[in-house]
């Protein structure tokens, strides 16, 4: 199979079987956008039982795959492996806050932002976490929108014209999260980039200074064609649209059982990602405010 003729069979929404040898192939990409192709030379490439590629195929696919978008069998291998991470990562009595930590750290933990080719396809399709050794931004808000959605969370994938992260809904808001800003090293996670509403990532700037949805491939068919709007910040509690003494104080209200935070508000709250609203969240906020009425006399 040669340039021209794997060019011809991109793009093939009914194909179902290639008959192909390793020496027929000259891409890393081959067959892209073909959602219904599952066989390769009559047989199976995806073993349902395994949750991975049939043997005899694997390296042939990983050779010629890995840079793939939307093929059956790629696809297949991409959703096992999400399905896989979240039953072992996330539990019933996580709140949804919990849950997306868990996943966003996973992706920290588990993945490597590639030092050289950034433009290469590799990066850039669903599979690039689970079949390549390294990723860039949408590698990393591919798999995360994914590993969301299997967890049962609201999310989708949005860019600017050189980054890539997710939005989540948690409770009743919406929040950006940027896993690829936050994964500082092999080491160290970072939460700077985590629930963040509009206004501090518009002023951030730069690369997060604007966005827009994008609907990938079809494994990101359950997203809205609408761009959320993240209103508010973590800690703005009585939702005004700024963090201040009267947050301050409705938390403490709370935790002396005075007033209640609603299901929907109650994200805003956990400042330290627990999963609970407690004093150490009171803790994070009053460093909040006092960093952020320091900034503002200064």
């Amino acid at each position: 199979v040669y340039k021209r003729q794997l060019e011809f069979y991109s793009n093939c929404p009914e194909l179902e079987n290639i008959n192909l040898t390793d020496a027929d192939v000259t891409s890393d990409a081959s067959f892209e956008n073909c959602p219904k192709l599952m066989n390769i030379n009559s047989k199976p490439a995806f073993d349902s039982k395994t949750g991975d590629f049939v043997p005899e195929y694997k390296e042939f696919i990983f050779k010629h795959f890995a840079a793939s978008d939307d093929v059956g069998f790629v696809n297949q291998y991409v959703m096992a492996q999400v399905r896989k991470v979240v039953a072992e990562n996330i539990t019933d009595d996580m709140t949804d806050v919990e849950k997306v930590r868990v996943l966003h750290d996973w992706i920290c933990r588990n993945t490597e932002y590639d030092p050289g080719d950034r433009s290469s396809r590799k990066n850039h399709n669903d599979a690039s976490v689970f079949m390549n050794e390294t990723t860039v931004c949408e590698g990393y808000a591919r798999i995360l929108n994914l590993l969301c959605h299997e967890a049962g969370i609201e999310t989708c994938y949005v860019q600017s014209g050189t980054h890539a992260w997710n939005i989540v809904k948690l409770g009743g808001h919406y929040f950006h999260i940027d896993t690829t800003w936050d994964d500082i090293d092999s080491s160290s996670i970072s939460y700077d980039w985590f629930m963040k509403s509009d206004a501090e990532m518009k002023k951030a700037g730069g690369a997060h200074a604007s966005w827009k949805i994008f609907k990938l491939t079809s494994l990101h068919s359950f997203q809205s064609d609408v761009t959320p709007v993240c209103e508010y910040s973590m800690g703005d509690l009585n939702t005004d649209g700024e963090g201040g003494a009267s947050d301050l104080a409705k938390m403490s209200r709370y935790l002396l059982g005075k007033e209640r935070i609603s299901e929907e508000d109650l994200p805003l709250s956990d400042l330290d990602l627990s999963g609970n609203t407690d004093v150490f969240d009171m803790i994070k906020l009053r460093k909040a405010l006092r960093v952020e009425f320091y900034s503002y006399i200064t």
